[in-house]
């Protein structure tokens, strides 16, 4: 399967907001939610809510304010990883919905293909009309030019980042977490964990 590497060209805006849990309603041990998806399916998402719903389906136990909550400089967040072969990748829950991306320093920007493009168009989580291009580099010093859109929000390690723009690659792009992403924080590889520090 081939990889679309970019080399940087824009950095969107994006905030992040920290689930803080609410200690009243949280449980010592996590269930599997309770809600349903928009495909009338059982949601596979694990939650500590004590009304047993994880955040997409109305968990009680997150924050779910819309202002820009970034964490301050002396917090650590800490997103686990996986490594295999030696590439590290991160699972991403995007609409209920969890994807292992290769974090790629060498990805200027976050990337989706086509097949998560249309789960995203069928959920009514991006629309088309909201569709701006731009052209990349890659690799081999081509120029390409891909649809860019934004995602509203995205939960890695139970941690909700709001406001993220992606490119859009055809079906065998790879999904990858780029430096539009990594840039805006101090970020190192920790073990298990990525961890990233607000600069």
């Amino acid at each position: 399967m081939k990889k679309i590497f970019f080399l940087l060209l824009f950095i969107p805006f994006f905030s992040i907001t920290e689930c803080f849990s609410q200690d009243e309603n949280r449980r010592t041990y996590s269930v599997s939610c309770s809600g349903t998806t928009k495909k009338g399916t059982i949601c596979k998402n694990k939650t500590y809510c004590n009304n047993g719903r994880c955040f997409h389906h109305g968990g009680n136990c997150y924050n779910n304010s819309s202002s820009d909550n970034s964490f301050n400089s002396r917090s650590v967040i800490k997103l686990p990883i996986k490594t295999v072969a030696g590439m590290k990748y991160i699972s991403i829950n995007i609409s209920g919905v969890y994807y292992d991306f290769l974090i790629d320093s060498g990805a200027s920007d976050m990337l989706i293909n086509s097949e998560v493009e249309k789960y995203l168009l069928n959920n009514r989580k991006i629309n088309k009309s909201n569709y701006i291009q731009k052209y990349y580099i890659t690799a081999n010093g081509s120029k390409m030019r891909l649809n860019t859109t934004t995602i509203s929000s995205i939960v890695i390690g139970g941690k909700l980042f709001k406001n993220l723009k992606v490119a859009i690659g055809d079906q065998e792009a790879s999904l990858l977490l780029g430096m539009s992403f990594l840039n805006q924080y101090d970020w190192k590889f920790k073990g298990n964990y990525l961890e990233l520090r607000s600069k």
